[in-house]
């Protein structure tokens, strides 16, 4: 090889390498000043000590600014972008999931997810994060959408569903985000987040159990009320050898923690009541001591472990409306099973907490009965309520989980223009094996060949974003990457999709295209 091609190699191995470290600063949620301050003087370091000063010449070479590394991260973000929004278009249909949230500068970020089929599988990934720089209202928020589908060039009649959290502004009757949607097409439904419902759902309490619940909290914030609060309770646990060390708060925003909170609690009674006395609360001493309230305080606990194992489970990537559903109607049936265990003296299997603390009143009390089968049909009302479209069999959804057992005349009527298709399907004898083979998702996205209609039927329910996690998931990614020492960062969109993508850039392009005239480099709006 000549010197100007050996030169050529080099550079290119050079702007690779930078294009490389800039990747990792963006997935590990670094500011791009990193790269200048601490990895580029660690390569240098390590190839002294290890390959010599060779090594180090080449090392030096490789460019790690702040302003480079932010260079590329908008070019790998642009081709990822490019990618992604090649399959969009590709697809047969797509869905979109929605949410917005404040940053540390105090910005709202409207955060949109998009799933899709590609390559005989469902994908999903983020479609883009824009800052909503005035309000926040249904209007600001599809105007920002409809600007992105116009200069992306997306199909509004192929979008299916669109998954939000159900706040007023999403869902409003008369000009929520919903009722604009359907004026871009009025075929596409929009899905109240699965995990939302359920949070709302496990709100109803009766009244001794939600003050139960106060008190329990009273406590809480007893103990972590100040510093020296923490530090002697913590000391006292130490000193007691208990199995844990300290108390958690609780948040109303965070499905979860109300469920560790009252757990956590009930684990260290006797040491909470100890504290108490210590610091002379007999009022909240006598609260903790009452054998009513600590049995109370154990029904709620195994209560929202039941629930928070319900919210685990509907939480995750690559989750299905058709699962979902399943979930929450096997929870529904579990309440309607714990009522009657209650009613029949048989609920120590199902409450375990409340079976021990109550061991020592002799069991649960006929009082403490009659409220668990009020809280328990209350939950089942609530569930009733916010899952109205669970109650009956969908057709659809038995057609699209298994079409070879489905009937051909249990099809609603507005499915009837894929019934001749439907009946060619289920007689082939090769798409009967490719199911026996395949996934649900790999199936319908293979039929789309040869069964189009029949396979979008399906596919447009195996699409649908059953909640919100995914943007969940982003806000949590947002949190890291605009800190307050980065509250100046204005293109929060490069870094969260280099970060969270499934789509990796294509590095080796990139590199190609930075040989080229600048007139020949890839431009992303």
């Amino acid at each position: 090889m000549d010197q100007g091609g050996k030169f050529q190699t080099e550079s290119k191995a050079i702007v690779h390498a930078s294009y490389a470290v800039s990747l990792l600063v963006a997935k590990a949620k670094k500011p791009h000043s990193i790269g200048e301050t601490l990895i580029k003087p660690c390569l240098v370091s390590c190839a002294g000590i290890l390959l010599g000063e060779s090594a180090v010449s080449k090392m030096k070479q490789v460019s790690l600014s702040n302003d480079t590394v932010k260079s590329r991260i908008f070019d790998m973000s642009c081709d990822i972008k490019s990618q992604l929004l090649a399959k969009v278009k590709a697809s047969p249909v797509f869905v979109i999931q929605l949410d917005e949230s404040v940053d540390v500068a105090n910005l709202y970020q409207l955060i949109v997810f998009v799933r899709y089929v590609h390559d005989q599988s469902i994908e999903e990934d983020l479609l883009f994060c824009r800052p909503l720089e005035t309000t926040t209202q249904a209007a600001d928020v599809m105007q920002l959408v409809d600007a992105f589908f116009e200069e992306e060039g997306l199909d509004w009649g192929k979008l299916v569903h669109a998954c939000t959290d159900g706040a007023p502004a999403m869902l409003g009757a008369r000009s929520g985000f919903a009722k604009l949607l359907k004026q871009k097409n009025p075929k596409v439904v929009t899905l109240h987040c699965i995990i939302h419902r359920e949070a709302l759902a496990s709100r109803t309490m009766t009244q001794p159990l939600k003050e139960a619940l106060e008190t329990a909290i009273k406590l809480v914030n007893f103990v972590k009320a100040s510093a020296l609060n923490t530090r002697l309770f913590r000391r006292l646990c130490q000193d007691m050898e208990s199995d844990y060390e300290g108390m958690l708060f609780h948040t109303a925003v965070r499905w979860l923690s109300k469920g560790d909170m009252l757990n956590r609690l009930v684990h260290l009674l006797p040491e909470v009541t100890q504290f108490l006395e210590e610091r002379n609360k007999g009022d909240l001493k006598a609260a903790v001591s009452d054998e009513a309230f600590q049995c109370r305080l154990a029904l709620l606990a195994d209560m929202f472990s039941h629930l928070n194992e319900l919210n685990h489970k509907l939480q995750g990537a690559d989750s299905d409306i058709i699962g979902h559903r399943d979930k929450v109607n096997a929870f529904v049936s579990e309440l309607e099973l714990w009522r009657g265990k209650f009613e029949t003296g048989r609920s120590a299997t199902a409450f375990p907490t409340l079976a021990r603390i109550s061991e020592t009143a002799g069991g649960v009390s006929d009082v403490l009965k009659t409220e668990a089968i009020i809280h328990l049909n209350r939950l089942l009302d609530e569930f009733q309520h916010y899952f109205p479209d669970f109650k009956s069999n969908n057709p659809m959804m038995e057609f699209t989980r298994d079409p070879f057992s489905f009937r051909v005349d249990n099809f609603p009527k507005e499915a009837e223009d894929i019934e001749d298709q439907f009946l060619d399907l289920v007689h082939d004898s090769a798409a009967k094996a490719v199911f026996a083979e395949k996934s649900l998702n790999a199936f319908w996205a293979t039929m789309h060949g040869s069964y189009p209609r029949v396979a979008v039927a399906a596919l447009t329910l195996l699409v649908a974003f059953p909640c919100m996690y995914l943007c969940e998931s982003a806000f949590s990614s947002m949190v890291e990457i605009k800190t307050k020492s980065r509250n100046r960062l204005i293109d929060l969109e490069s870094d969260l999709r280099c970060a969270i993508s499934k789509v990796e850039p294509n590095i080796e392009a990139l590199v190609k295209a930075k040989q080229m005239p600048k007139s020949h480099y890839p431009v992303c709006v």
